[in-house]
């Protein structure tokens, strides 16, 4: 019996976890303190670059790359497939952290376990934005909605600059 609560107590406390997480990805995402370095560095190139930190394993880079292929940016040709494969490099781990995770079991003796935890070079936060920002400047649209999802009227006059000098 009492294996059994240690392993009932382990998923219990894993879930936990995984719900404290899943609360993370339903913040607010209107304000004005976040970034969107990944959108401007996609739109300031040069190209070059921005794929040579790409192939390095630079994270927000392979991103940007996502971007310049999902929207045609810089004379590169539109490509769903090769966008797609950016973003999904640009989100895997980079590496892994051994953390302790602290747990109690069913009949309330404390215990510590070792996990393997992943690290991430970017943040979903910040993807989103970017990714909210982008729809916003591929739309065309000037409206409020527009300008709030890039930061407010002088952010998005100035992406909506280098949005229009990107696509050619």
């Amino acid at each position: 019996m009492r294996g059994f609560c240690n392993i009932v107590g382990i998923h219990i406390a894993g879930l936990l976890f995984v719900i404290a997480l899943t609360g993370c990805s339903t913040l607010n995402l209107e304000g004005n303190n976040f970034t969107l370095s990944i959108l401007s560095e996609a739109l300031e190139g040069p190209l070059d670059q921005v794929e040579k930190r790409a192939s390095m394993g630079e994270a927000n880079a392979q991103y940007a790359m996502g971007f310049i292929y999902q929207y045609g940016l810089h004379g590169v040709t539109k490509s769903k497939m090769k966008s797609n494969n950016y973003k999904r490099v640009a989100n895997l781990p980079k590496g892994y952290r051994t953390v302790s995770r602290s747990y109690k079991t069913g009949d309330g003796v404390s215990r510590t376990m070792l996990v393997k935890e992943p690290i991430y070079k970017i943040s979903f936060i910040i993807v989103k934005l970017n990714e909210r920002c982008a729809e916003a400047l591929a739309s065309g649209k000037r409206d409020k909605v527009s300008i709030s999802k890039c930061n407010g009227e002088d952010s998005f006059a100035t992406l909506k600059h280098l949005w229009n000098r990107a696509v050619i």
